[in-house]
């Protein structure tokens, strides 16, 4: 009993909703992006796919945040969990500049 209680009563770090619907909404829709582009022999899909599962993601994430907020469900991140997320970021940011840059040097030398 006391088991299905803690697990009722559990505190999610902030943002853990939000980072949660944006991973299975980009999953989904990049799945349903890839199939549609397939189907049609459209590449756009492809590419919208994910970025429409981002907002999917975003808006319901930040919905289910804003309801266990409201439960006294969230707490605020410790300090290894904002290490974490910002050594994450870092790496984010960079992956971008390189998948840019690797772009702007496919679309220049084609």
């Amino acid at each position: 009993m006391k088991n299905t209680l803690e697990k009722s009563e559990k505190k999610y770090p902030q943002g853990h909703f939000i980072g949660l619907g944006i991973g299975i909404g980009v999953g989904i829709f990049s799945i349903i992006g890839v199939l549609i582009g397939l189907m049609t022999d459209t590449v756009v899909f492809i590419s919208i796919g994910p970025a429409i599962g981002a907002g999917a993601g975003v808006a319901i994430g930040a919905g289910l945040e804003e309801q266990y907020r409201k439960a006294g469900r969230i707490r605020p991140l410790n300090e290894r969990e904002q290490k974490r997320k910002k050594r994450a970021t870092a790496i984010g940011i960079g992956l971008l500049a390189l998948g840019v840059g690797i772009f702007l040097l496919l679309l220049l030398s084609g």
